[in-house]
């Protein structure tokens, strides 16, 4: 395996935004490749064919399951893979190796990296080594769309290995770009939808944490002893 990271990101309607965070993953990092998932009933204005990253165009299905096909695809080769946003940028140089760093000081390999946002020690872009993922089955098992499944990811590195970065280790900064209240119409907007997700995903994100969470918690932690 290669000693690189993956950074994903699920994008859509914000070309501008994706070039000005992948622009700062490259300024930031030597050994960062990134891999761009964008909806296929959104991909004009975007210029695919210039996007200096692995792309994926594909049909709508949010960011959650967007991310999982990325990683699906691309991340056999790298020792951690992480989530990011079209409207975050990265701020610390050198990150890609404090990840792979911190990688390595996991028993077993098997942990979760929290980098820094607005909040200190708290999971806002989850980073996962690979061999967490190969023990989950996915990079995201938490059947969520787009909300809380980062909370539930670190509930779970909670239960195992986490480490939460400092501002000079690891700090992400984020936008936090919010879709414009719209009229009702027969078609959901994208802010309806947000809202409609907040509500489905906090129900599917709990429900997986109070039935799941111990499971998946078991057999990383038996992982990690294994080496």
């Amino acid at each position: 395996m290669s000693e690189r990271v993956l950074v994903m990101c699920a994008t859509r309607n914000r070309p501008d935004r994706l070039r000005r965070m992948i622009a700062s993953v490259q300024k930031t990092s030597t050994k960062a490749d990134i891999a761009v998932y964008i909806d296929e009933d959104n991909v004009v204005g975007y210029d695919v064919d210039t996007i200096p990253a692995h792309v994926v165009v594909g049909p709508r299905i949010g960011q959650v399951s967007s991310l999982n096909v990325l990683c699906e695809k691309f991340g056999d080769n790298y020792e951690a893979m992480g989530a990011a946003t079209d409207d975050c940028e990265f701020q610390t140089p050198g990150w890609d190796d404090w990840v792979l760093a911190t990688t390595n000081s996991f028993y077993g390999r098997v942990g979760a990296i929290a980098p820094l946002c607005e909040v200190p020690d708290r999971m806002d872009f989850p980073w996962l080594t690979s061999r967490w993922v190969e023990v989950a089955g996915s990079f995201c098992p938490v059947p969520c769309e787009h909300f809380y499944w980062d909370v539930a990811l670190e509930w779970v590195g909670e239960m195992t290995q986490i480490a939460f970065a400092t501002k000079d280790e690891f700090h992400v900064s984020h936008e936090g770009v919010m879709p414009e209240p719209e009229n009702p119409s027969d078609t959901p907007s994208d802010y309806q939808l947000r809202i409609i997700r907040s509500h489905t995903d906090a129900r599917g994100a709990l429900n997986w944490l109070a039935l799941n969470r111990r499971d998946l918690a078991l057999r990383l932690n038996q992982a990690s002893m294994e080496g």
